[in-house]
């Protein structure tokens, strides 16, 4: 009479099953965390474009750059605007076709970042840089960019 074997898997055989799986894994995770990053990345470029956009738009309608970045958005004409030199102009209301921009909410809107709890745009109304719009921060896209440069 013949043994009958029950038929499983060996120690080391579960043990190199669990090895590539890892190995798998390992590579798999930061391609996904970098799509993920790059969707994020994309989303900031166009956010600022966006409102970059909405502040020229102000800037062509009434002359003068908006004294906040909440005048963007605001429902009605502000009663004055800053010119180059950041000087405070009064706007004609006449001119003023905003809103420009729906959901500007702050001076500083918060971007949610994967390596920082949050990356604040900032609007500078000082000479020589009056109506620009930046990320405040020095961090690196996966480009290599300076994110604060965009």
């Amino acid at each position: 009479m013949g043994r009958i074997r029950a038929r499983a898997f060996t120690l080391v055989e579960l043990l190199i099953v669990i090895i590539l799986v890892a190995v798998l894994a390992a590579i798999a995770i930061p391609k996904i965390s970098d799509r993920w990053r790059f969707a994020s990345e994309s989303r900031w470029k166009a956010q600022l474009v966006e409102r970059r956009r909405a502040i020229e738009r102000f800037r062509a309608d009434t002359g003068v750059w908006p004294a906040s970045i909440n005048d963007v958005g605001s429902s009605s004409a502000p009663a004055t605007g800053l010119d180059d030199q950041g000087t405070s102009v009064s706007i004609n209301a006449s001119n003023w076709r905003g809103p420009y921009l729906l959901l500007i909410t702050s001076n500083n809107s918060t971007v949610l970042h994967p390596r920082v709890r949050s990356i604040r745009y900032t609007y500078d109304t000082t000479q020589p840089g009056v109506g620009t719009l930046r990320l405040n921060t020095n961090l690196l896209a996966l480009d290599g960019s300076n994110m604060g440069a965009w």
